[in-house]
């Protein structure tokens, strides 16, 4: 979840000088439900059984 302070940091960092004619990425990662049903989360839902 990108928060406020996530994003004007960004702001930020973009503003610079030295960031002119750069391309600038900023990443925001997803919660993972997508990655529930694969093996990254296979030890998760073993130990939600026990």
């Amino acid at each position: 979840m990108i928060s406020n302070e996530d994003a004007m940091a960004y702001a930020r960092l973009v503003a610079r000088p030295e960031s002119a004619g750069k391309n600038l990425v900023m990443v925001i990662p997803s919660f993972a439900e997508r990655y529930l049903s694969t093996i990254l989360f296979e030890r998760l839902e073993l130990e939600r059984h026990i």
